[in-house]
């Protein structure tokens, strides 16, 4: 399973339309939220809703999960405290992705992953929009941020 991990994009669709193009098909297109527009400019998209989606409310959860063969990916906008992850991996979630931070971010914790692809639109720590790919099969996860060029 390929999944293409997104947020905080800030009202910037030509990025999300330029990514579209450089990455192609996936499985599964996740947006952790800050996406300031109106969900029908997202497809194909799963968004929740972050602190800037506040009048995009009714149409964002303000969380989602997907099915994929190592167990559930959940996905918000707020990391994650560890007590979190645990409960989650605890009920069978074992991949957490979130937004907010506009920082690239990954970790393991016990055989959970905690992800954050940074922001397409407004990156903390690098020069030109970031996000994340992953690939999934029932005994591995690989990853790997990407840059926008």
């Amino acid at each position: 399973m390929r999944v293409l991990v997104i947020s905080d994009i800030h009202g910037d669709i030509s990025a999300i339309n330029d990514l579209l193009l450089k990455e192609g098909y996936c499985d599964a297109y996740l947006n952790a939220g800050d996406s300031c527009c109106s969900k029908n400019m997202l497809n194909p998209f799963l968004t929740v809703k972050g602190n800037c989606d506040q009048f995009y409310g009714r149409e964002y959860p303000l969380s989602a999960s997907v099915d994929s063969p190592y167990g559930k990916i959940y996905i918000r906008h707020f990391p994650y405290t560890r007590e979190e992850v645990k409960r989650l991996s605890n009920d069978g979630y074992k991949i957490l992705i979130h937004g907010h931070t506009h920082k690239e971010f990954a970790e393991k914790i016990g055989d959970s992953y905690v992800f954050c692809p940074g922001s397409l639109s407004f990156p903390r720590n690098s020069d030109k929009g970031t996000y994340l790919i992953i690939n999934i099969d029932n005994k591995v996860v690989e990853w790997a941020f990407k840059k926008l060029s």
